[in-house]
């Protein structure tokens, strides 16, 4: 989606405004910063700020994006919010791609029960005690057959 500077769009549950466009001098490459609003459509109230950029290298054809990610918790429905800068038009408009990605705190949380099972499984078992006088196991208890 295409976004003019100050404009509102509502995508995937979600307002998003484009506040500005800032450009960085590195050493090594030139970075084109957007700061976009993240706004609930029911209260209006901002819910985060993200900063996708891209990332312009004096060697490179094509820009490089770096995401915006908000990394959502168990207070907010382990909801991921991700943002990236795909284009910039003339300073005041910029196109950009948003998901919503719900239950990926879910993923982790699972990867992370698997990794204690695994533990748990390998974890060295107690040593078996002393059967009681007269109860030897079956491979001790051979009987001497004669024919």
């Amino acid at each position: 989606m295409t976004i003019a500077q100050g404009e509102i769009v509502h995508v995937q549950g979600y307002d998003l405004r484009f506040d500005r466009l800032t450009t960085r001098q590195e050493p090594q490459r030139r970075v084109l910063v957007a700061e976009l609003t993240v706004l609930d459509p029911e209260t209006g109230q901002e819910v985060v700020r993200l900063q996708p950029s891209l990332n312009l290298y004096p060697a490179a054809s094509e820009p490089i994006g770096t995401p915006s990610i908000r990394f959502g918790t168990p207070f907010n429905g382990m909801l991921d919010l991700y943002a990236s800068l795909v284009t910039v038009e003339n300073g005041t408009r910029a196109s950009f791609r948003f998901f919503a990605n719900p239950g990926i705190g879910l993923l982790w949380f699972g990867g992370a029960v698997m990794a204690l099972g695994g533990i748990v499984a390998a974890w060295p078992s107690r040593p078996r005690a002393a059967s009681p006088r007269g109860h030897e196991p079956l491979a001790e208890r051979r009987e001497e057959v004669t024919v």
